[in-house]
């Protein structure tokens, strides 16, 4: 029997709308499959993203955090009322995840992302800093500033706060001034046998952020033509620059009766106490002060003033100075903002119970810092030139024969109150000092008169 042309319509219509669905889904998975590594990092992952109020109803956090086979990440930035700064700010963070799924890293790298905020006047900025670790190792650290201007809802560029090349050309000299004070660069040059440079063309200027008291510029290791790696934070006080600046970013400045100041001493000495105080070593410590008749400045932990508020209230009883050295001696870098606010200000709350006061200067533990704990803790940061390694060695005439070793012109000894070797060191310590002609200063005392020896 024939089949009937309607039949066969039928079945050709069928083998038509067969071979139409196979095409449409050879395409949908063949454009799948061009997804970028990227993509397909961000398809496959478990990212879990959080948002908290701030004080500044401007601004919120974001979180983000994410376990991958590439490695983890924890991003957090600032999400604000300003529609351009969240697109900038949005932007600069996809690029990072972009990088890290594309293996642009080593695996089972570690990548952190935190931000700070500044304010100006009108103005906030923001200051981002990527940090990675392999090997929990630190291996790379990058800054990304974005200024904006809330009420215009506009990003600020650097040459809308220095407008001119003339200008700009004095905040490059007064930069590179304050860049060949770092320590790395310093090591940088000598060993390169050539000094690190800032110029108007190179990036170093691209990353900025204001206050109301400074300019910071945050350059990056790929902003230098040279093979220099570390992350360099260049401060400049408003005060000192406000002739370079835009009219509105300008700050009003008062004029300064000048104080007759002190003679500066052929040779000065601050003797510092880390660590304590305790109701031994410390106790020795302050006998040996008093009858030497000599201040010194001692940089508490916070847990260790609680535990022992009289001896802290003699401290302050007898003229020593104040100081902060954290709650629980951590290593501050490490810690998020609102970790080392915590660890700074709980002390300062312990030390202030005990004795009515707060303390006047700060050391961060280990000598680890950045601008950003020496933004929270609000205090000059305090550091040594004279490591008597007291902790270590527990010997006596070894921590006076370290001093002997290092001293300076102007001299910052580091010890420690919680060591009896310590408290035994110090009668001996002070006679060699005295011998020597040296004036015994505190920390503060000590940062006033470098300040005006070396002009800093």
């Amino acid at each position: 029997m024939k089949s009937s042309p309607f039949k066969n319509r039928l079945l050709i219509d069928s083998l038509l709308v067969c071979i139409l669905l196979s095409l449409i889904i050879f395409a949908v998975v063949y454009m799948l499959n061009l997804k970028s590594p990227s993509e397909k990092g961000l398809a496959a992952s478990t990212e879990n993203t959080s948002t908290a109020e701030t004080d500044d109803p401007f601004i919120k956090t974001v979180t983000v955090t994410n376990e991958t086979e590439q490695g983890s990440y924890t991003i957090q930035y600032p999400k604000t009322g300003s529609s351009e700064l969240n697109t900038a700010i949005s932007d600069a963070v996809k690029e990072m995840k972009t990088d890290f799924f594309k293996g642009k890293y080593a695996k089972d790298t570690q990548m952190h992302v935190t931000y700070m905020t500044l304010k100006h006047k009108d103005l906030y900025s923001f200051v981002l800093t990527q940090s990675l670790q392999e090997d929990k190792q630190k291996k790379d650290q990058k800054f990304i500033t974005f200024t904006v201007d809330q009420p215009a809802n506009e990003l600020i560029d650097i040459k809308e706060v220095i407008p001119s090349g003339e200008q700009l050309t004095h905040i490059m000299n007064l930069s590179q001034k304050e860049l060949a004070k770092h320590k790395e660069v310093q090591n940088f040059n000598k060993s390169q046998q050539k000094d690190l440079a800032i110029n108007q063309e190179a990036s170093h200027f691209e990353n900025f952020a204001l206050d109301d008291q400074n300019l910071y510029f945050y350059l990056n290791p790929d902003s230098f033509t040279s093979s220099f790696n570390q992350p360099i934070t260049i401060t400049l006080p408003l005060q000192n620059i406000n002739s370079s600046l835009a009219k509105e970013f300008q700050i009003p400045v008062k004029k300064i009766i000048q104080k007759k100041k002190k003679p500066i001493p052929k040779k000065a000495v601050a003797l510092t106490f880390d660590d304590g105080p305790n109701t031994t070593s410390t106790k020795s410590i302050l006998a040996t002060l008093k009858r030497e008749k000599v201040k010194a400045t001692f940089f508490m932990v916070g847990t260790q003033a609680r535990a022992n508020p009289k001896m802290v209230k003699q401290i302050a009883d007898e003229g020593h100075e104040l100081g902060n050295h954290s709650l629980t001696h951590a290593n501050l870098v490490l810690l998020s903002n609102a970790n080392v606010k915590k660890e700074i200000e709980t002390t300062n709350q312990a030390i202030k119970k005990a004795t009515g006061k707060n303390p006047t200067v700060f050391r961060p533990p280990y000598g680890s810092y950045n601008a950003n704990v020496s933004k929270i803790a609000k205090m000059p940061v305090v550091l040594w030139n004279v490591d008597t390694l007291d902790w270590k060695h527990h010997n006596p005439q070894q921590t006076l024969a370290n001093v002997k070793s290092q001293k300076s012109q102007y001299t910052t000894v580091l010890m420690h109150d919680i060591h009896a070797s310590s408290a035994q060191a110090l009668p001996q310590v002070i006679r060699y000092l005295k011998q020597q002609g040296y004036t015994f200063v505190t920390a503060s005392e000590m940062l006033s008169i470098e300040k005006r020896v070396y002009k800093k």
